[in-house]
């Protein structure tokens, strides 16, 4: 099952029912383990920040990177997105995050602007 691409033909209730079912199966701590244990280094591919469950897990920021470990371990060392620091203060390691790998930059990109047009991830508007 794909999370990303499943996503980008369905409209905001049918999202949220499948975001809450993908994340049983596929989401994982946002913490260093998590991050080490689960996403690929030195592959592209987009990730997405989710809160937890019991609070309705609804994503929070959607971004992009060559190395998608690489770059969630520069998240949890300390991001330059003020909102998206206050979630990680607050919610700690109960945050979740899903990736998706791409063969390329481009396509994660292409991806991501999709992701943050269908989600509307409350960090990544605010940040803009």
């Amino acid at each position: 099952m794909s999370f990303l691409s499943d996503q980008t033909n369905r409209v905001a209730p049918q999202v949220m029912e499948f975001n809450r079912a993908f994340l049983d199966t596929h989401g994982r701590e946002f913490s260093y383990v998590g991050a080490l244990g689960f996403a690929p280094a030195g592959q592209p591919g987009v990730y997405a920040i989710w809160t937890p469950q019991y609070s309705d897990a609804r994503c929070i920021y959607v971004g992009s990177s060559i190395n998608l470990q690489r770059r969630l371990n520069e998240h949890l060392r300390g991001s330059d997105n003020l909102l998206l620091r206050q979630y990680m203060a607050a919610y700690g390691s109960s945050l979740l995050f899903t990736f998706e790998r791409t063969w390329t930059v481009v396509a994660a990109r292409d991806l991501e602007a999709q992701l943050i047009q269908l989600l509307n991830p409350e960090c990544n508007i605010a940040w803009n």
